[in-house]
């Protein structure tokens, strides 16, 4: 699951002087909305705290 990750982070390191700006943009955006999901499982499975919406999304609501 990383592993594509690691491989688009890696392809920006080395070739961002060959990637076009909307190619690196939708690199990183892939990344970062991935991230924030292992995150919140890791939170809950580590027992370091809740989970919560602190934007008022109601992200963790499994109907939507």
């Amino acid at each position: 699951d990383w592993r594509s990750d690691l491989e688009a982070i890696t392809k920006i390191w080395e070739q961002a002087d060959q990637l076009s700006d909307d190619k690196i943009t939708e690199l990183v955006y892939a990344f970062l909305v991935h991230v924030p999901e292992h995150v919140a499982v890791a939170t809950k499975l580590s027992d370091c705290g809740s989970i919560r919406d602190i934007f008022d999304v109601v992200v963790c609501n499994p109907e939507t």
